[in-house]
């Protein structure tokens, strides 16, 4: 049977003030779910074999515990104490950690995936700039399936060598430069702010010059963990946030959420 390092595993949950998805930070040991079912004893005297006999009865969701080593931040234990004070039921998911999967590999060839600036221009499978830069003109397109507070690579491909410096920007946050001077991988890491939506635009874009600026890009790529291989998701009520404590040279509180209703589970392959 394969096994699964449960290490880089993620809770979080649907903040009611703004509708996004908030990443608990620093959780510790993480036990539960158990899901069990109530049973209705039906026994009579007439029982066949005279053994008892039961029906099932309501599905229990069972509760999350776990220890959350205190943060100060906004999302941490004063936010959690705040939910549990207000008795709201909140959308959960605890995410299992998966591996790499491509977030964007689009092909260079459809105009259709991407925005194109002015002198821009994709064929060949390659997307090209020449010209001067002037005002807007990036080429963009939009990612999906984003996770707050987890780290993205990206990989652009310069296929032969160019002139200038082009900015690669998520929301219009700059994650790093293509510094021309020859073909080869550009690797970029881009860590998605907790809270954000898991929607994004990647743009790419000429840096100004009053000179002209070259480039063409054969391949461009986002790599990301694969969230979706290992997700308990259920409603919670959060019924027990502790008073904080020390454990060696940690301060911890024990918190605890009870699911509410049938919960999903996606499975790892």
């Amino acid at each position: 049977m394969a096994k699964k390092a449960a290490f880089g595993t993620v809770l979080q949950y649907t903040d009611p003030d703004d509708a996004l998805k908030t990443r608990i930070h620093y959780v510790a040991d993480i036990s539960g779910p158990e899901l069990n079912v109530e049973t209705i004893d039906v026994s009579t005297h007439d029982s066949p074999d005279h053994f008892n006999e039961f029906l099932a009865g309501s599905a229990d969701g069972g509760e999350v515990s776990f220890e959350l080593v205190f943060d100060s931040g906004p999302d941490g234990h004063a936010r959690l104490l705040e939910l549990e004070v207000d008795r709201v039921v909140l959308p959960f998911e605890l995410i299992v950690p998966g591996g790499q999967e491509i977030i964007m590999d689009p092909g260079l060839n459809d105009e259709d995936e991407w925005s194109i600036g002015a002198n821009w221009s994709l064929g060949g499978g390659s997307a090209t700039y020449g010209g001067i830069a002037a005002g807007t003109e990036e080429l963009g397109a939009t990612l999906e399936n984003l996770v707050g507070g987890e780290v993205y690579t990206i990989a652009i491909t310069v296929q032969t060598e160019g002139i200038g410096n082009f900015e690669v920007a998520i929301d219009g946050n700059v994650v790093g430069l293509i510094n021309n001077g020859g073909a080869g991988v550009t690797t970029l890491l881009y860590t998605r702010p907790d809270g954000e939506l898991s929607e994004a635009e990647f743009t790419i874009t000429p840096q100004a010059s009053a000179s002209d600026l070259e480039l063409t890009i054969s391949a461009i790529s986002v790599m990301g963990r694969d969230s979706t291989k290992g997700v308990f998701a259920f409603n919670g009520l959060i019924t027990a946030v502790g008073n904080q404590f020390p454990v060696k040279d940690a301060i911890r509180a024990n918190c605890t959420i009870k699911v509410s209703g049938e919960p999903t589970w996606t499975r790892l392959l």
